[in-house]
């Protein structure tokens, strides 16, 4: 019984959705699927309402495959930001087409591997802070930004591969990845934020010629014994 009882709660259940309307991801959904699936495949639009029930409400997910889904622009209050508990004015209500938006998949605490929309041109702050099962990420060719905090405190991410178009790296985007070993910077990069490589174990790092600023304490704390700009 124990043994059956295991099994079926490791047991990996997967769904593929096509949401052909914005926002209604939510419907699609049985109560007893928002509990159980770990695999899921998007594809059609979303927006940011469909983001946020992706990570507020499907609790045991691992797996999240996107990379056949376009974002749409969103205006409103039920997005991906967490509501500013000083000032409710604050909180973000415009989401722009075509980027993952801020805390999109934040804090998933069984997410290992993401595949990200082949057409977004930014990642937003906090888009993927504090996952600890994260173990890799491959960052899509069209994306030029990535906002502060995108990874942070990932402690399990090791691999992350990056897209040659990348110019911008915001402040602590992988700070706190203790286990991150390999990282290759696009060829494209143009700003490295402070304390992008805070805690991170990386040896040697090559800086493009490119790169026209890096911020304040950007390699504290880590543990490199080259850097070659």
């Amino acid at each position: 019984i124990f043994a059956l009882l295991s099994s079926l709660l490791s047991a990996q259940i997967s769904k593929n959705i096509n949401v052909s309307s914005v926002g209604t991801l939510k419907t699609l959904l049985t109560t007893t699927e928002k509990t159980t699936i770990t695999n899921l495949t998007l594809t059609g639009t979303i927006d940011a309402r469909d983001i946020k029930f992706v990570r507020d409400s499907i609790i045991n997910l691992t797996e999240l495959d996107i990379s056949n889904v376009s974002i749409l622009e969103y205006n409103g209050y039920e997005g991906t930001s967490y509501p500013n508990p000083f000032d409710y004015s604050l909180t973000i209500t415009h989401y722009p087409a075509n980027e993952l938006p801020t805390q999109a998949f934040a804090c998933m605490k069984y997410l290992k591997s993401i595949k990200l929309p082949n057409s977004i041109t930014s990642i937003e702050f906090g888009a993927m802070q504090i996952c600890p099962e994260l173990t890799s990420i491959i960052i899509p060719n069209q994306v030029k930004t990535i906002v502060g905090e995108t990874f942070t405190n990932c402690a399990k991410l090791t691999s992350v591969i990056m897209g040659n178009s990348v110019t911008t790296l915001g402040q602590d985007v992988f700070a706190g990845c203790i286990l991150l070993t390999d990282l290759t910077l696009s060829d494209s990069l143009k700003s490295i934020g402070g304390a992008v490589f805070l805690s991170v174990p990386l040896k040697s790092i090559k800086i493009p010629k490119s790169v026209t600023y890096i911020g304040a304490v950007a390699y504290s704390s880590s543990s490199f014994t080259s850097i070659y700009s």
